[in-house]
């Protein structure tokens, strides 16, 4: 008489199978989590951009009667308000009296340096232009982002009737 003898328990070939399928899904998920983390980082950025825009465009939208003039000259560098056909001109945090009407330049000047300074300091490589016409002011926000794996120059550009 003889018996079959079943075995019981698990073989070597099956916790192998068992433990590659794990590994698997153990690397999809650690890919899954990587993109996660990218994404909200660049999620910041764009939040970042966005609000910057905006402080920019209420900025320009109170002071819409010296921009619509070409009042201000909005550059990186300085900043120029002319008043009765005389110039004010700031750079970084120096400000210069008129002579006629003996006040100082108000924040607008430091506004556009202090905005600048903010592109530059939350963005990679951030910088920000700001282009006014009669009826139109243009906010361009240009940044380096990682895409596909090399660092490309991003542009964020916002029109705003003034």
């Amino acid at each position: 008489m003889t018996k079959s003898c079943r075995e019981k328990g698990v073989g070597l070939i099956e916790v192998m199978v068992a433990l590659v399928v794990l590994m698997v899904a153990a690397g999809a998920i650690v890919n899954m989590q990587s993109n996660s983390l990218v994404s909200a980082h660049s999620s910041g950025i764009h939040f970042s951009i966005d609000r910057l825009s905006s402080e920019m465009i209420e900025f320009l939208r109170s002071n819409s009667s010296d921009a619509a003039a070409g009042l201000l000259d909005l550059s990186d560098s300085e900043s120029t308000v002319s008043s009765n056909s005389e110039s004010i001109v700031s750079s970084n945090s120096e400000s210069t009296v008129s002579s006629n009407s003996e006040s100082t330049v108000s924040s607008t000047d430091n506004e556009v340096t202090n905005w600048n300074d903010s592109v530059a300091e939350l963005l990679p490589s951030g910088e920000g232009q700001i282009s006014c016409t009669p009826e139109f002011c243009d906010v361009t926000v240009s940044w380096m982002e990682e895409i596909d794996g090399s660092n490309r120059r991003q542009f964020y550009n916002t029109r705003t009737r003034i």
